[in-house]
């Protein structure tokens, strides 16, 4: 990423256990969203540090779809990595794919800077100006068949904004897939942390509530009980320590939710 200059980076076919986010060398933020049991598929998003400053949030939706909302300087930039399954794949599969992704796009704002990355398979096509060499994004092991499986796609209203798209073949990735570079014209904003934001608390109400005490319960239970078959003695105890801590957070977000602030009255 370094090398390439490249701010963020959409993964497929991972093949990482679970949902969680690792941070990784000079600062750099992998979010991932995998399957629970198998080391199969799985989608990621890796940022540069200033990238992740941005960020507002993020939702892996499924072991093939993650989904990420970063602040820009006058809009929301929006985006959704895909690991779409093929046409061999069963019609099940492929129908609840489509379905969980037109959600989530319905659920984004308008406004927003939408991109979506797919992986995928189709064959290359001829429409654009740019070279066919340019185009192929993935080599078959043996290199006799090439395709362009991998695209990037931008909402109309701010297609603009997109500068170029093309594969890199002399990129180091130690994949048949070649990396695929976009370059957007636009100025991510940092966030700056209020005071609010530090003391954010959850609504510990909620818990009071059976039904919603009970999803939390077992959506906790089922989650270490993912981690405990992914144990690894390697593993130092500030590791172990924020897989529990990221894990609470993670379940509390979803199953509680956040204390609304009171609003405040007007006095006339």
């Amino acid at each position: 990423m370094k090398q390439y200059n490249i701010d963020i980076l959409a993964l497929s076919e991972i093949r990482w256990k679970g949902v969680g986010q690792e941070t990784l060398d000079h600062g750099y933020v992998l979010l991932y969203s995998g399957e629970e049991n198998h080391h199969q598929t799985g989608v990621g998003l890796m940022m540069c540090p200033a990238a992740y400053r941005t960020m507002l949030k993020w939702t892996p939706i499924n072991e093939r779809i993650l989904f990420a909302r970063l602040a820009t300087t006058y809009t929301k930039f929006s985006v959704i990595v895909c690991y779409a399954p093929t046409n061999e794949t069963d019609d099940d599969v492929k129908d609840s794919f489509y379905e969980n992704l037109q959600a989530v796009t319905k659920d984004i704002p308008k406004h927003d800077v939408l991109c979506v990355v797919v992986m995928t398979l189709s064959l290359v096509g001829h429409s654009s100006s740019i070279k066919n060499v340019h185009k192929y994004t993935w080599t078959s092991p043996d290199g006799s068949t090439r395709n362009q499986i991998d695209h990037f796609l931008i909402a109309r209203r701010w297609r603009t904004s997109l500068l170029d798209v093309r594969g890199y073949r002399g990129a180091d990735a130690q994949s048949h897939h070649i990396l695929m570079i976009a370059h957007i014209q636009i100025k991510l904003r940092a966030q700056k942390k209020t005071q609010q934001d530090l003391k954010k608390l959850y609504e510990r109400t909620s818990y009071r509530i059976e039904k919603i005490r009970r999803d939390f319960c077992i959506s906790l239970w089922n989650k270490f009980d993912a981690l405990a078959v992914e144990a690894n003695d390697s593993e130092s105890v500030e590791e172990k320590w924020e897989k529990i801590k990221s894990t609470y957070t993670m379940i509390a977000e979803e199953k509680l939710g956040f204390r609304k602030k009171p609003k405040e009255s007007w006095d006339l």
